[in-house]
C-alpha cells in the first residue's frame, strides 16, 4: 500500500505538491497468464500499447495473485466500461488511488523529487524555454 502523502505549500500558501485521486487499471498476473488475450482487449479500450501493459504484468509476477497497477490515469468513461465488463475481462480491475500531484513540475522538481514520464504538455513547455 502507498503511504499517505501530505500537502506541501510555499510561504504564500500556494500549493506546490498535493494529492489527487487517479483511476488505475490493475491486473492479477496469474489470471493474465492464463488468458493473455485480455491485455489486448484492455489496451484497445485504453488506447494503450499492449506490450507496455504486458511488461507491467510481467514486472508484477513476484505477487502473482494480487492486483498490480498496469495503467495510471484512465479516463472515467473507459474505467467505467472496464469495471462494468467484470467477468469478460478476467484478472482486470479498476481502483482509485491517491497520487502525488505537482501543479508546477519544473521549478521545484529538484527539491521535491518529482520523477515521471513527461506528457506532451511537459515536453512542449520545456521546448519553449
Amino acid at each position: 500500500t502507498l503511504a499517505p502523502r501530505g500537502l506541501i505549500y510555499d510561504r504564500q500558501s500556494n500549493l506546490i505538491a498535493g494529492v489527487r485521486p487517479e483511476l488505475v487499471v490493475t491486473a492479477i498476473p496469474n489470471e493474465i497468464k492464463k488468458k493473455p488475450w485480455v491485455i489486448d482487449k484492455v489496451a484497445g479500450m485504453l488506447d494503450a500499447d499492449p506490450k507496455k501493459l504486458m511488461e507491467k504484468v510481467e514486472d508484477a509476477t513476484a505477487r502473482p495473485y494480487l492486483p498490480s497497477p498496469i495503467y495510471v490515469g484512465a479516463k472515467i468513461d473507459v474505467a467505467s466500461r472496464i469495471a462494468e465488463a467484470g467477468e469478460f475481462l478476467p484478472g482486470i480491475g479498476v481502483v482509485t488511488m491517491p497520487m502525488r500531484h505537482y501543479p508546477n513540475t519544473r521549478d521545484l522538481a529538484h527539491l521535491l523529487g518529482y520523477v515521471w514520464t513527461p506528457d506532451p504538455n511537459d515536453v512542449k513547455r520545456f521546448e519553449e524555454n
